[in-house]
């Protein structure tokens, strides 16, 4: 059995969600949104953390959080009748996860538990979140180091989105509408309606699409350029993306590599009368295609920025791509 602090660890991250776990567990399960949702991560052989997480606002009763958190796992069949439970277990400090309101909790029974469930003020949520190790591992310090990394809210307007090697951030303003989760190929499609951002009437927000953005990673790269130039699998590549736009590349650079900077300009008749609508009433409109694809060497992966944007946000494809991690080193990985 490998020793798992010893081993490299990496952040995952999903609907504002993020935590740092061993390098060889990774997400398993998913479901719900930014406002409800949960998050599992696993091993090769078990479920390793769990994440629930709900919006909430006034007074929040963590401790029956908690019992009815307990409650459902007592009733699981795999957990059994000689379960063991802590309610008063000192999993992790308050002043660890800089909560005022913090309860947590252990259980043991063929494997052990441990747990932690807060509320955030900041983004009005409540968060349970369950560690299970086995019984030769330290599982009290390692529940410890995971619970503790969790940031439960966008660092700075920004929201992590990484698994399988795929590491990017997106404005907060973008929500989740689409993934694509396959061995070789991460694809999370995510909109923001730039009309509500501004209060702006119904009639308008019914007129002006939202700003939609696209974040992939595709790995083995070397056997998808195996005969073609990273160019030439670009223009094939955003060719079926864009069926009948034909979009200017030119070259850049993304993080060091050697990139295609792509533009796509091309509106259906009714839309340029939308557009021309929306230019008249001074709201944005998601009316072109900018984005940047690259090839890194490094992890043998292709990567992707693709968005429909308003002019006034043109220049926001190029800060995504800056911080998408398409090579992570030892620091990115603790």
């Amino acid at each position: 059995m490998s020793d798992l602090f010893q081993a490299r660890w990496h952040w995952l991250g999903w609907q504002g969600i993020e935590l740092s776990v061993p390098e060889e567990w990774n997400i398993g399960g998913i479901s719900g949104g930014r406002e409800d949702g949960y998050l599992r991560i696993q091993d090769a052989e078990l479920p390793r953390v769990e994440v629930k997480w709900g919006a909430a606002e006034g007074f929040v009763d963590i401790d029956a959080t908690i019992n009815g958190y307990l409650k459902k796992l007592k009733q699981d069949k795999k957990a059994g009748k000689d379960i063991e439970i802590d309610t008063n277990a000192s999993v992790v400090s308050k002043r660890k996860m800089k909560k005022k309101v913090l309860g947590c909790f252990s259980w043991r029974a063929d494997l052990h538990g441990y747990g932690a469930a807060w509320y955030c003020a900041d983004c009005k949520r409540t968060v349970i979140v369950q560690v299970t190790a086995k019984p030769e591992e330290d599982g009290a310090n390692l529940a410890e180091r995971i619970i503790a990394s969790i940031q439960d809210h966008p660092v700075g307007g920004w929201i992590r989105w990484a698994t399988y090697g795929f590491q990017a951030h997106a404005p907060e303003g973008f929500n989740l509408t689409a993934q694509e989760l396959m061995a070789g190929h991460i694809q999370i499609t995510l909109k923001r309606d730039i009309v509500a951002e501004t209060a702006r009437s119904i009639a308008l927000q019914n007129l002006v699409a939202p700003e939609e953005l696209t974040l992939s990673r595709w790995g083995m790269a070397n056997v998808i350029l195996r005969n073609k130039t990273p160019r030439q699998w670009a223009e094939e590549e955003m060719g079926k993306r864009l069926k009948r736009m034909k979009p200017e590349m030119e070259p850049t650079e993304v993080n060091g590599h050697e990139a295609l900077r792509i533009s796509a300009q091309h509106l259906p008749f009714h839309q340029q009368f939308f557009r021309l609508i929306a230019r008249f009433a001074d709201v944005p409109y998601a009316d072109r295609i900018r984005g940047l694809i690259w090839h890194c060497p490094q992890s043998n992966s292709l990567h992707l920025v693709q968005m429909l944007i308003d002019i006034g946000n043109q220049d926001l494809p190029a800060e995504i791509a800056g911080r998408f991690i398409c090579h992570p080193d030892e620091k990115t990985q603790s």
